[in-house]
């Protein structure tokens, strides 16, 4: 809109000049920016605290699997248990130093830490860890077992500040189980597993909760395959180990039975109220998150809860 003229000795014309905007338009303008922002805000934050969480999985989740293939390989062995890595993980209880001094091999840079005093995250529940007279009993996955020195639970945190804590079972006998990898089907705690890994993203910082920076693993007996505690694979691995089924009439009919009755457990555990944030409950600190690895990584590593 041309909205002023100008006059000179020659002629006169008109000017592009419009008028500026008033500061009530300014404030408004501003005001509707911030309501902008305060609505978009927290999901962009919320997203990338996503993301980070992601890529700290992605890393611990490689580091457990090459750790384990690695002591094989430099080994030259078949099965992990033959490995001085697993053995002097089962033997950790007695003598934490010896497994201390193996992990260092597979986790350079790594530094040996205890739960600060005061820790209430789940790894203090992992260890059924007493700390300021609090005593922790509503965990669902308390291994029995793990590396202690001095009494007190210890872990691992990396350069990248990754921390690794590690559990065993006791109630697991290799030699009255040695046909078995895994011993930790979806619908079962701990207790029945074997080699349990439990990692912090990143060590101490919060939330400290499990399904958000802490993840449960466990670990193959002989195959050393790092998988979610609950995963699927785990459950068709036990399939093949339990099925029975060579003198079967139909061995394939056999094993499909079992597979499928494991499946339905599966199944089962994905739709719990412990998987992973299936409930307001579970949304909650203490809440026991144990699938989120797992549907995780089945959804194409992506945290879409």
């Amino acid at each position: 809109i041309f909205t002023d003229t100008v006059f000179s000795r020659f002629t006169s014309h008109f000017s592009l000049k419009s008028p500026a905007f008033t500061l009530a338009e300014v404030l408004i303008t501003l005001g509707i920016i911030g309501v902008v922002a305060a609505l978009t805000l927290p999901t962009l934050i919320s997203n990338y605290k996503k993301q980070t969480y992601v890529t700290g999985l992605q890393k611990a989740y490689s580091v457990m699997n090459n750790m384990s293939k690695t002591a094989m390989a430099r080994e030259d062995v078949t099965s992990f248990s033959d490995t001085q890595l697993m053995k002097t993980w089962e033997n950790s209880s007695q003598d934490a130093n010896a497994f201390v001094s193996e992990l260092k091999t597979y986790l350079p840079n790594s530094e040996l830490t205890t739960l600060p005093s005061g820790y209430d995250g789940p790894l203090a529940l992992l260890y059924g860890y007493k700390e300021t007279g609090k005593i922790y009993t509503n965990y669902l996955f308390y291994t029995g077992g793990g590396m202690l020195i001095d009494d007190k639970p210890t872990c691992m945190i990396s350069a990248d500040s990754i921390m690794y804590c590690f559990g065993k079972s006791t109630n697991y006998i290799p030699g009255n189980n040695a046909s078995e990898d895994y011993r930790c089907p979806v619908y079962a705690t701990a207790q029945s597993c074997l080699q349990n890994i439990l990692v912090d993203i990143n060590a101490f910082k919060k939330p400290n909760e499990l399904g958000r920076d802490i993840f449960y693993f466990s670990v193959g007996y002989k195959s050393g395959i790092v998988l979610p505690s609950v995963s699927q694979s785990i459950n068709k691995n036990i399939a093949k180990q339990q099925a029975n089924c060579a003198s079967a009439s139909d061995p394939t009919a056999c094993f499909n039975s079992v597979e499928k009755a494991w499946n339905d457990m599966y199944e089962q555990m994905v739709n719990s109220n412990v998987y992973c944030f299936n409930t307001d409950t579970q949304k909650k600190k203490t809440g026991t998150n144990v699938g989120c690895a797992d549907k995780i990584i089945k959804e194409g590593w992506k945290m879409n809860y």
